[in-house]
């Protein structure tokens, strides 16, 4: 078994999300965040990784999950996350579950008896999802009536692999980078900073906050913000226009261009008309710039944990997204 760090492989893996690398490894803290690699393996491959709280991962082994989810706490732990017997090349892609705001979890290294190759090429798109709870996955892991344990703050029945952020890239072999937090909202949520803040942070949740260094260009923008900010008495239509309308030319600044925006929103928990205002002043459908109204209360088959989606409602919004986008053709 030959024993790699990831901070020597820099040139091996992909990055996918907001990871980076950090000194103790590849820091892998927001939701849907990790890396892609290929190599030759003959047996197992070994995963150490740490983290500030509980803390899930996915894998994928040439497009396909692995039918498990790995388990990383506070201790360095290492986890046989594949295993191979054929002496062929596989891909091999590790992704986060949890949400940065119950965890921050850095990968230290691989252990494997075989060899590392050329790092898998970027995939032809990228879509960048920005949000809150209806984005990490929160609670789509359980049913209706069941509450997360822990009084609902813990990352053991989120999955953001299997929101529909995750699924709608999939399903257009698009990259995918998932900005959320639980609680946030634009104006004014149930954290103790708002979503501007949020973004602008490499990982906001860290003791020492890097800021975000813009890189690649989404192809396309999807923003699912406003649902914390119509349950809290505070938020000002006018302060919550502004405020979106500067995310999103932050946005374009920072990457140096223009990209269709698609914003989200439910009948129940949001502030349509405040987002209705925000994408008119950027000129509407006809300028690339679209509402999609999600809805999931309708049946206990979409609710999941503590009064959010289920897998089931992320799989119906991300086909009523998937339609959105081939019908008008916003990926043009």
């Amino acid at each position: 078994m030959k024993y790699y760090f990831l901070s020597d492989l820099k040139e091996n893996i992909r990055l996918i999300g907001r990871a980076y690398f950090c000194d103790g490894g590849l820091a892998c803290d927001h939701s849907a965040s990790g890396f892609e690699l290929c190599a030759r393996i003959d047996g197992e491959l070994l995963l150490t990784a740490s983290s500030s709280g509980d803390t899930y991962y996915s894998v994928f082994v040439d497009g396909e999950r692995i039918d498990k989810r790995f388990y990383v706490d506070s201790s360095m732990q290492t986890v046989r996350i594949a295993e191979f017997n054929d002496g062929k090349a596989h891909k091999v892609k590790v992704l986060k579950q949890s949400e940065s705001a119950w965890s921050s979890s850095v990968i230290v290294s691989l252990e494997l008896d075989g060899e590392i190759l050329e790092a898998p090429a970027e995939r032809g798109l990228l879509f960048e999802f920005l949000g809150d709870s209806l984005t990490t996955g929160y609670g789509n892991l359980g049913v209706k009536g069941e509450e997360n344990e822990q009084g609902g703050n813990t990352p053991h029945k989120e999955d953001a692999t299997k929101t529909y952020a995750f699924l709608t890239a999939e399903e257009f072999d698009a990259d995918c980078t998932i900005v959320a937090w639980s609680g946030v909202g634009l104006d004014t949520g149930w954290t103790h900073a708002l979503f501007t803040d949020y973004y602008k942070a490499a990982s906001f949740h860290r003791d020492t906050v890097k800021q975000y260094e813009f890189g690649r260009a989404p192809d396309l923008l999807v923003i699912h913000l406003g649902a914390n900010d119509s349950t809290n008495d505070k938020t000002q239509r006018e302060s919550f226009v502004k405020k979106g309308i500067d995310l999103i030319n932050y946005i374009f600044d920072g990457y140096r261009r223009r990209m269709p925006v698609i914003w989200l929103y439910d009948p129940d928990e949001g502030v349509p008309s405040y987002i209705a205002d925000v994408l008119e002043h950027f000129g509407g459908e006809s300028a690339g710039f679209f509402a999609l109204e999600l809805e999931w209360q309708s049946t206990d088959a979409y609710w999941g944990a503590s009064g959010h989606p289920s897998a089931l409602a992320h799989e119906y919004h991300a086909e009523l997204l998937i339609d959105l986008i081939r019908k008008n053709n916003i990926l043009k």
